[in-house]
């Protein structure tokens, strides 16, 4: 399954599709989630900004950017080239980081 391009904003979670490896989130924005922003397979080229919980959760992340509050703006097993801010926890938590910026106000990067 696949979601692309789309826009989503509410009170509760994002995109949520599972962590198979069949799964692809590409090109989307979410924005102000009370949950969790996406979750997949592969999230690519998308932005979650706002979000209460973890930003972005996929078992790879290329070329995105999440923010979030609590439990890690991006986690993953795979982050290439993206972005991750949170404020309590580490911007990125992940096995392997390739040019990526991970940012915490309370702990470590990543």
């Amino acid at each position: 399954m696949r979601i692309m391009n789309v826009q989503v904003g509410c009170a509760a979670g994002g995109i949520r599709l599972g962590k198979g490896s069949h799964t692809l989130v590409k090109g989307c924005v979410v924005h102000t989630i009370g949950g969790r922003g996406i979750e997949a397979g592969i999230g690519t080229d998308s932005q979650v900004m706002n979000c209460k919980f973890g930003a972005i959760n996929a078992l790879i992340v290329s070329d995105s950017v999440g923010e979030s509050w609590d439990e890690g703006a991006i986690q993953a097993a795979i982050v290439m080239g993206s972005r991750g801010l949170c404020r309590n926890a580490p911007g990125i938590q992940a096995t392997n980081v390739y040019c990526s910026y991970g940012l915490s106000s309370n702990q470590q990067g990543y």
